[in-house]
C-alpha cells in the first residue's frame, strides 16, 4: 500500500496528529506506505504488524530509501509511538478533519454491507461526489487507505466497517466521526468471538461512538437494535417505519418496489437488480434523499442508477455451466438470503457448492446443520460439500430428507479439484449452481480450475 494523500501533508502535520514530542517543519512527504519495497525519498513508512510478519523488519530497508518513519519498536525512528495501530487511527482523525463533508456515512452489519455502500454509492453519485471504502478494505488499514485516497472536493464518504472482536468499530468510529450510520443487521458472524447476538448487536452499536448525533438507520424488525430514538428504520413489512419499501414485482429487468417516507410516496420504481435483499440498502437510501432534501424524481432517477456491479454475487459461465458465484464470504443469514433469491428468480434447477462458515463458534456444527435441513426442504437438485464444517451440511440435508446419492463431499481444503470434477462430472446445463463459502476457505480455486480445465 502506498497513499499520496491528496490534501498535501508536512511533517509537522504528521507530528501534531501523533502529539509527538519530535517537532519538524513545514516538509511536505509525498506518500503513506506500509510497504517498504514502495518506498522512495520523502514518504513516510509506517512499520505495521501484518498477520504473518512485523513491518518492524523492514524499517531498515524504509530508511535507507530516504523514507521517513512511524515505529513502534526502531531506535531511530522519526515518529516513535507505542502503537503503529494507534498512530493510524489517530493519523485517520486527523487527515479527516480537513475535509468539510456533507455526510460522512459508515456502515456495519453481520451480511450485506458491501452491497450497501455500492448501492448508496450508485444513488448518491447522482447528486454528489461521493467517496466509498475500495472493495471491503473494512478494517483499520482499509479505513486509513479509505481516508487517506479521498479527493478534496469529496462530498459525501462512505466506510465500510468490519469487526471480529468488541471494541474495533468504537475505534474507527472515534476516529472517522460519522455523521450518519447503517446497521444492516444482527447475525451469527463472529457469534465464536462475541458469544452471542446480544454481544454482536452490541459491537455493531459502536458504531454511534464516535457520532455527535447518534442518527442510524436499521432494519425495523432488527429488536436488538431498537436501543435508541435516535433509530431511522426500513422494513419490507411494517407501515410504521419511516421507510416502508416493498416488492412489487419481479422481473429479469429487476425489482418493482413501491417506497413511502415521510416525504416520499412512490407508488412504482424499477431496481435493476433482483432480489428482496437490495430492498434495505435501497431503503435507507430513499431515507438519506428524504435528509438532504432532495424531491421524488431525483430519488428516482438514483435509483434507476444503481449499477448490476453494485452487488458483488453474480451469474457466470464457464463452458456449458451456469453458476451463481458468491465466494467472497459466507453466513447463515447470507446463505439463506441467496437460497431466497435464487428459488424467487429461476425456474431452473438450483445445485448448490457449500463450503465451511467459519467464527460461528460452539453452535457452528447446529447451524451448518440448519443449512442442510434448508437445501432438502428448498429441493435443491445437488448438494456438493467443501471442507470439514461442511460436512455437518451434509448430514443435515441428509436427516431432512435429501437423497445421499444427491450429496457430494470433500472435506479436504487443499483438494479443490476433487470438488470441481465433481462438478464438471454431475452437473448440466438446465441448472445454476451456487458456490458460497467463507473467504478463508478459497472456494474461488474450484471456479478457478474449472475455467482452466474447460
Amino acid at each position: 500500500m502506498r497513499i499520496v494523500p491528496d490534501i498535501p501533508l508536512t511533517l509537522k502535520d504528521i507530528s501534531t496528529a501523533l502529539n509527538s514530542k519530535e517537532k519538524y517543519g513545514d516538509i511536505f512527504i509525498n506518500a503513506f506506505t506500509t510497504d517498504s519495497r514502495l518506498a522512495v525519498k520523502g514518504d513516510v513508512f509506517i512499520a505495521v504488524d501484518g498477520e504473518h510478519e512485523s513491518g518492524e523488519k523492514y524499517v531498515e530497508d524504509a530508511k535507507n530509501k530516504g523514507a521517513y518513519v512511524i515505529s513502534a519498536k526502531y531506535e531511530g525512528s522519526d515518529f516513535p509511538v507505542k502503537s503503529t495501530k494507534d498512530a493510524i487511527l489517530d493519523l485517520i482523525k486527523y487527515y479527516r478533519s480537513k475535509f468539510d463533508l456533507r455526510e460522512l456515512i459508515a456502515i456495519s452489519g453481520s451480511v450485506g454491507k458491501t452491497t450497501a455502500k455500492n448501492i448508496l454509492c450508485d444513488m448518491l453519485k447522482t447528486k454528489y461526489r461521493v467517496h466509498k471504502t475500495y472493495e471491503n478494505f473494512n478494517n483499520y488499514l482499509g479505513v486509513f487507505h479509505t481516508v487517506m485516497s479521498m479527493p478534496r472536493d469529496t462530498e459525501i464518504a462512505i466506510f465500510e466497517l468490519g469487526m471480529n472482536h468488541t471494541g474495533e468499530i468504537s475505534e474507527l468510529s472515534l476516529s472517522l466521526s460519522p455523521t450518519l450510520s447503517v446497521i444492516t443487521n444482527v447475525g451469527v458472524a463472529h457469534i465464536g468471538n462475541l458469544g452471542s447476538r446480544e454481544n454482536i448487536a452490541k459491537a455493531k452499536l459502536e458504531i454511534l461512538d464516535g457520532m455527535k448525533k447518534k442518527r442510524y438507520i436499521a432494519p425495523f424488525e432488527e429488536e436488538l437494535l431498537a436501543s435508541s430514538e435516535t433509530r431511522i428504520t426500513v422494513s419490507c413489512e411494517d407501515k410504521g417505519a419511516d421507510c416502508y419499501i416493498r416488492s412489487v414485482e419481479h422481473s429479469k429487468a429487476g425489482t418493482n418496489v413501491s417506497i413511502k417516507t415521510k416525504r416520499f410516496d412512490i407508488p412504482s420504481v424499477n431496481i435493476p437488480l433482483p432480489g428482496e435483499h437490495i430492498l434495505f440498502p435501497v431503503g435507507c437510501g430513499a431515507l438519506i434523499f428524504d435528509h438532504l432534501g432532495h424531491n421524488e424524481k431525483e430519488l428516482v432517477l438514483a435509483i434507476e442508477r444503481i449499477k448490476e456491479s453494485s452487488v458483488r454475487a453474480g451469474f457466470k459461465r464457464i463452458g456449458a455451466l451456469t453458476f451463481y458465484d458468491d465466494t467472497y464470504n459466507s453466513s447463515p443469514e447470507a446463505l439463506y438470503a441467496v437460497f431466497k433469491l435464487l428459488r424467487e428468480n429461476s425456474d431452473k434447477k438450483i445445485s448448490c457448492v457449500l463450503g465451511d462458515m467459519l467464527e460461528l463458534g460452539e453452535k457452528s456444527e447446529d447451524l451448518h446443520k440448519e443449512v442442510g435441513r434448508r437445501v432438502a426442504k428448498l429441493r435443491f437438485d445437488k448438494l456438493f460439500t467443501f471442507g470439514p464444517l461442511a460436512e455437518s451440511i451434509a448430514l443435515g440435508a441428509t436427516r431432512s430428507g435429501m437423497d445421499k446419492n444427491s450429496i457430494f463431499k470433500n472435506p479436504d481444503l487443499t483438494r479443490p479439484e476433487k470438488t470441481a470434477k465433481q462438478i464438471r462430472l454431475l452437473c448440466r446445463d438446465d441448472e445454476i449452481i451456487l458456490c458460497k463459502a467463507s473467504h478463508a476457505v478459497e472456494m474461488g480455486r474450484i471456479l478457478d480450475w474449472l475455467e482452466e480445465n474447460k
